[in-house]
């Protein structure tokens, strides 16, 4: 079933996240830029009022402010992870959020058998859902409360698998429409080009090896660097692209790392562009999100309906393919159980010292898989290149392909 807002789901609604008083101005920022950011990000109007003790009291205008995030889940997400990126700053990991869901969402919320609570929990976030019934101070609408604790980067995954963002946080199962493109991946459709797109989305070409003319990428500049190329289609690049460059440019700067899209010379003819992305992960992590908001808008505008998944390629250090890969390949399988994501680890690509790895599924389980990777990236020492460049972990006779999560 689909999430809220979605096919197969209930509705589109609103949840609130209440802010802490003395987070307040860091969200809203400077005449208003913090909402103008969130509702960039999300594609939908962001309010933010102080929030009561209960309905009909007075609002204490040193208290909780309650910020209104309101359309799909997958909007919904967007929404929150932006506006707790704002409230929290990158130094501080660990954070708490209290948020409001409409009542007849608590089922979903929690899961059978409690089990998108245990799922928190395995990831590190304590999740709980309130038993008592409240009241929205304005609309009296029945809500429960939702309290989520644990590590920052992991509080919207779960949040978006609590509220069903694409329903298909829990796993990815042949969905035939996506946003951008790993490498390999089947079923490929591009705005423009086919008459007749498969129905209900889009589906975006995967990244190829590169062709001639082509140049060769860098990739992380250190073992807490992460380096992605986001497939495009070229009659979709203006979508990310803005005026004179100028949305791109803004998305970096939101997001706090490098992007940037490759020209129409780098690319044989009629293949995708590229976006790439380098940075922290948290920052990565806020550029993808942005990216997926708006090239989800563009689709629906085009008259694709709801993108059902997202398909990217992270570039990984040669170094560090093994410790991911693990023992007869313990390590991608755990990550592809976890997840849900199919994940296709090739031999050769277009980036020195590194192998691509594309990774497809809902966004936020591609999030999700992503933050596994780089943590066994981590741990990893960078090679040196050049004359004393260490290949040794993964041999010229490895698998190409390693875990596919039902195919890819």
């Amino acid at each position: 079933p689909g999430g809220p807002g979605g096919p197969g789901g209930p509705p589109a609604g609103a949840v609130g996240f209440l802010v802490p008083g003395d987070r307040v101005p860091r969200v809203i920022g400077k005449a208003g830029a913090g909402l103008k950011e969130i509702r960039m990000a999300c594609g939908m109007k962001v309010e933010a009022k102080p929030e009561p003790s209960h309905p009909g009291a007075a609002a204490d205008p040193h208290g909780p402010c309650r910020f209104t995030l309101s359309g799909s889940s997958e909007q919904i997400v967007v929404a929150f992870q932006t506006a707790l990126a704002r409230a929290y700053p990158p130094e501080e990991l660990t954070v708490s959020a209290q948020l409001r869901i409409p009542a007849e969402w608590a089922g979903r919320a929690i899961g059978k058998g409690c089990e998108h609570l245990k799922k928190a929990r395995d990831l590190g976030v304590q999740a709980q859902v309130g038993r008592d019934v409240m009241r929205h101070p304005e609309t009296f609408a029945e809500e429960r409360p939702i309290s989520l604790e644990g590590a920052k980067e992991h509080l919207p995954g779960v949040l978006a698998m609590m509220i069903g963002a694409d329903g298909t946080h829990q796993g990815f199962a042949g969905a035939s429409a996506r946003i951008g493109g790993g490498g390999g991946c089947a079923g490929s459709a591009r705005v423009g080009v086919q008459a007749s797109p498969p129905s209900s989305a889009l589906a975006l070409p995967g990244a190829h090896a590169p062709g001639p003319g082509s140049s060769r990428g860098r990739g992380p500049g250190s073992v807490d660097e992460l380096c992605l190329h986001l497939a495009v289609a070229d009659n979709m690049a203006g979508t990310v692209l803005g005026k004179g460059g100028q949305r791109i440019k803004e998305t970096g700067q939101m997001a706090g790392c490098k992007v940037r899209m490759t020209g129409k010379g780098e690319v044989p003819p009629g293949e995708p562009r590229k976006v790439v992305i380098v940075g922290g992960y948290e920052a990565c992590q806020a550029a993808q999100r942005l990216l997926f908001s708006q090239l989800r808008e563009a689709y629906i505008q085009e008259g694709y309906g709801e993108p059902t998944a997202f398909a990217i390629t992270m570039q990984l250090r040669r170094e560090a393919c093994g410790a991911v890969i693990g023992k007869q390949g313990a390590g991608i399988k755990d990550i592809r159980e976890r997840t849900g994501v199919k994940v296709n680890l090739r031999q050769d690509g277009e980036v020195d010292h590194c192998r691509p790895c594309s990774i497809e599924g809902s966004i936020d389980a591609v999030l999700m898989a992503e933050q596994m990777i780089q943590d066994l990236q981590r741990d990893v020492p960078m090679a040196e290149h050049g004359g004393g460049e260490r290949r040794g972990i993964v041999g010229s006779g490895g698998p190409s392909v390693v875990g596919g999560g039902g195919g890819g």
